[in-house]
């Protein structure tokens, strides 16, 4: 006899992963986000002296730091620059501003070089066993450690925005 409510309902109130690192790179996205503009923001000018090298050394280390942590680098890194190419494009959509166009190409591409450059990468290193076995294995149960980590990140957050907020 066929099981009716997993043929009706499907997995429908299921969570898209019980892995917590699935949670962990979703929180991780958005200070690497702010994090790579506080990097590119560094070298504002084209001219060395006008480089703040301090504060993009210091932004750098977080940025690598913050890239280390995030599993699916590939998938962030490339959502980021899809992001940053939208708004671009939105921005000359709304005010007609060709050059805006100009980076949502240029950002579109490098989102796709980034996918290439990423599945290139998997095809070469990950599919052999010897050089990560633990990467292909479906993780099938929580870790209290990832509980933490990720209740921690999202405490942090809210902790910031209601503060924030209040100020």
């Amino acid at each position: 006899m066929p099981n009716w409510k997993k043929l009706i309902v499907g997995d429908a109130f299921k969570l898209p992963s019980r892995n917590p690192r699935f949670y962990l790179d979703w929180m991780l996205w958005f200070p690497t986000f702010f994090i790579g503009f506080w990097f590119v923001e560094c070298f504002h000018g084209w001219r060395m002296n006008q480089w703040n090298v301090r504060e993009a050394a210091l932004s750098g280390t977080v940025l690598c730091f913050l890239l280390i942590l995030i599993k699916e680098r590939t998938v962030a890194i490339a959502s980021m620059l899809g992001v940053v190419a939208a708004s671009a494009r939105q921005h000359f959509f709304f005010h007609g501003d060709v050059k805006a166009l100009t980076y949502s190409y240029l950002f579109d591409g490098g989102a796709v070089v980034a996918v290439i450059i990423g599945v290139s990468f998997r095809f070469k290193f990950m599919k052999n066993p010897d050089f990560d076995p633990t990467y292909r294995r479906p993780d099938r149960e929580n870790t209290w450690l990832g509980v933490i980590v990720v209740l921690g990140l999202l405490f942090g957050l809210g902790f910031v925005g209601i503060y924030l907020a209040w100020r």
